[in-house]
């Protein structure tokens, strides 16, 4: 109502830039007291009792030293290898970041709640960004309450109803909420608020995010995190935890994925040195060694292996010895070989280059060592150690060797049967032969042919379906199919029990 009587008392042409600049800056300091006015009041009608309050803040003074101090330890050890230390901050820290009344000195957890409620008169606070930090306060309040005092009930919170008076949006409030369960290291609780929010209250908030959920040890929320937001990093600390988020979860070839497509070209040296390293500790990096790199990646990941290893077991040029033969460079690896050799003799990696050589042509073979090889080359096996277990070795018999393909061995097998019913079909036939006249002259009646078995390629089984004479089974097959089914106790067949009927042949469509 002031604002508007100041505006009109004064005359359109009479308003300079400056006068509307007072004028913008009295209106802001009036929605300011206002606000401070009206948060002061609603804390009086909730009866927060300030000694109830002044115990909270001192308890949260004393819990917020532990959570920082378990932050810096935490912080400090994740960032020996980083490019530079970074600051061990909460995200409250954040929320409001002129607050601060130092640089080494957070103002969270304020001191009283009238320091509390006086960030709104603060020209330097947003609104916005005072209303959200009262809100992280009251979340830890509520903490405070529900551990200390009795009778609450268990869907009672101080901070919901602050945030649905004076109209937080839900987004906001969850990704607060998120804020606060990250900051008391809850990381597996926070991980659905801040999945489920799409609001940006900080600058830079994703890699704030991403490097607790890494320092922490959570890292499959952090690269859920990384894989649902999306986001776009710019500076090298923040490239290298989303690189170690991949690595730390066993996903080398996504992480070199990574690093070529969401990655500055300018950045990309340094941080495949650095996804290399990681690998060498997370021992990955032989996985990583079978995957295609263009050529100057190669050149990086020999320096890497030749003259950049890290490690205190000094296996870099075996591992590149491995790069080279994977990569078909016999030459390199035999002469990086003999070098290896002078100075740490192995007989395994002596084995795995004969292994290998043995493989090649006899002039290529040549080639390769420098020397014509008057004898063939062996393969030859290190020693097994004596309490090594020997794996299982399957004896098969010489003639009966089983096919590895299925299509194969089915047309083994077929053709095995075919043969088999040929010969019982030419004795049938012989005995056939010797029977009395009447049957030789009912099967004279009815053309048959010899059964052969089934047919078992496309062309037979076309003849089989134009051929019109019928095929018969023999008298002794028929025979020796009554007597197995007489003794099985099969009765009631027409066919294997009709005793009467002699047919010599029975017709078979």
């Amino acid at each position: 109502v002031v604002y508007q009587h100041l505006v009109q008392a004064q005359r359109p042409e009479d308003l300079t830039a400056q006068s509307r600049l007072n004028l913008e800056q009295k209106w802001q300091e009036i929605r300011r007291a206002y606000v401070h006015l009206h948060v002061t009041h609603w804390f009086m009608m909730q009866d927060v009792q300030m000694s109830v309050f002044s115990d909270f803040l001192k308890d949260l003074k004393h819990d917020t030293k532990v959570v920082r101090g378990e932050r810096l330890s935490k912080r400090q050890a994740a960032a020996t290898a980083m490019e530079g230390e970074l600051p061990a901050s909460l995200l409250v820290d954040h929320i409001a970041p002129i607050l601060n009344r130092a640089a080494s000195e957070s103002f969270y957890p304020p001191p009283s709640i009238r320091a509390l409620l006086e960030i709104f008169l603060n020209p330097d606070v947003q609104t916005d960004a005072a209303m959200n930090f009262v809100f992280y306060c009251l979340l830890d309040y509520d903490a405070y309450l529900k551990r200390t005092a009795s009778g609450l009930a268990p869907d009672w919170s101080l901070a919901d109803t602050y945030a649905h008076l004076f109209e937080i949006p839900p987004t906001t409030s969850r990704t607060i909420r998120g804020f606060w369960l990250l900051d008391k290291q809850r990381c597996s609780a926070a991980a659905p608020y801040l999945l489920g929010s799409s609001c940006e209250l900080v600058a830079n908030q994703d890699g704030y995010i991403l490097r607790m959920f890494y320092d922490y040890g959570h890292y499959a929320e952090g690269l859920q995190y990384l894989r649902t937001k999306d986001s776009s990093m710019a500076s090298l600390a923040d490239l290298a935890v989303c690189i170690d988020l991949y690595v730390r979860n066993k996903l080398p070839v996504e992480a070199l994925q990574f690093l070529r497509h969401g990655c500055s070209p300018h950045l990309q040296d340094q941080l495949l040195e650095w996804l290399l390293e990681g690998c060498r500790v997370t021992n990955q990096l032989s996985s990583l060694l079978q995957l295609p790199f263009d050529a100057h990646e190669e050149m990086l990941l020999e320096y890497f292996l030749r003259d950049n290893w890290r490690g205190e077991d000094d296996k870099g040029k075996d591992f590149l010895m491995i790069f080279f033969l994977l990569r078909h460079r016999f030459v390199e690896a035999v002469q990086l070989n003999a070098d290896l050799q002078q100075s740490r003799p192995s007989r395994a990696r002596q084995a795995l280059i004969d292994n290998y050589l043995c493989l090649l042509p006899e002039s290529q073979r040549a080639l390769v060592t420098g020397q014509v090889a008057t004898q063939p080359l062996r393969a030859t096996v290190p020693k097994t150690p004596a309490g090594a277990k020997r794996p299982h070795l399957l004896r098969y018999q010489a003639d009966r060797v089983a096919p590895a393909v299925p299509l194969l061995r089915y047309t083994i097998e077929e053709t095995s049967q075919a043969n088999a019913n040929a010969k019982r079909t030419t004795a049938a036939t012989t005995a056939a032969a010797a029977a009395p006249a009447a049957s030789v002259a009912s099967a004279a009646a009815k053309p048959t042919t010899a059964f052969v078995g089934p047919p078992v390629t496309p062309s037979r089984l076309t003849a089989a379906r134009q051929s019109a004479v019928p095929v018969a089974y023999p008298t002794a097959v028929t025979a020796l199919q009554r007597e197995a089914a007489a003794a099985r106790g099969a009765i009631g067949s027409p066919l294997l029990n009709d005793q009467t009927s002699t047919p010599e042949t029975t017709p078979l469509r």
